[in-house]
């Protein structure tokens, strides 16, 4: 039986080995300072991922409320499109599309966000404000923009188009209990109908 770097013999449980280690009193003092050096966030917040199928037209709204399953309202939001992605192995499913969308907001206990609209233009790369508000969510979890993940102007286009939404600055007296939550989209060019064995546009929202 083997040990490990550590000094440890694994445990055998029902066919099972946990690996154990233990730490000097001088490792864990040098861990400790090594994670507090760093400035380690360790955000551990519920998740859930929710798809609307066969988007098409010039807008989409999206009633999330019933489908949503925390009982408080989510902090942000992050809303990602993929066309004739979904189960085509001649794809890449682990990149997005920006679906050329114009505005794009969440509606929280009546509120929008953000208030102000996009206006995004992808055609003249006018998308600058759609990359800020994903750099904001670095800034917010992560504590920088530059951290892994990087990701550049062009590759937020043309791969990770991910919509960033802060939902984080709500009023008190709807943060404690969960609101009606809706995404509104508009589209700068109508979505067309799938065809054939395709699925067509797919939205995703994820909300934390």
């Amino acid at each position: 039986m083997h040990t490990t770097d550590a000094g440890e013999t694994p445990k055998r449980i029902h066919n099972k080995f946990i690996v154990t280690f233990t730490y000097s009193s001088e490792a864990k003092t040098n861990l400790i300072n090594d994670l507090f050096k760093e400035n380690y966030i360790f955000q551990f917040k519920k998740w859930q991922c929710i798809q609307h199928m066969k988007v098409t037209g010039k807008s989409l709204t999206f009633d999330i409320t019933n489908i949503y399953r925390n009982v408080l309202n989510p902090v942000w939001a992050f809303v990602v499109f993929q066309t004739n992605r979904f189960n085509n192995q001649q794809k890449d499913n682990s990149t997005f599309d920006h679906a050329d969308v114009k505005n794009l907001w969440v509606e929280l206990g009546g509120k929008r966000y953000p208030e102000e609209s996009l206006d995004l233009d992808w055609d003249n790369d006018h998308y600058c404000l759609a990359y800020n508000d994903f750099q904001d969510y670095k800034k917010s979890f992560v504590r920088t923009t530059d951290s892994i993940p990087y990701i550049g102007k062009k590759d937020f286009k043309n791969l990770y188009p991910i919509y960033s939404i802060d939902l984080s600055d709500q009023p008190q007296k709807i943060s404690d209990v969960k609101s009606n939550i809706i995404l509104h989209v508009e589209f700068n060019k109508h979505i067309p109908e799938p065809t054939g064995t395709d699925e067509g546009t797919v939205c995703y929202i994820v909300v934390v």
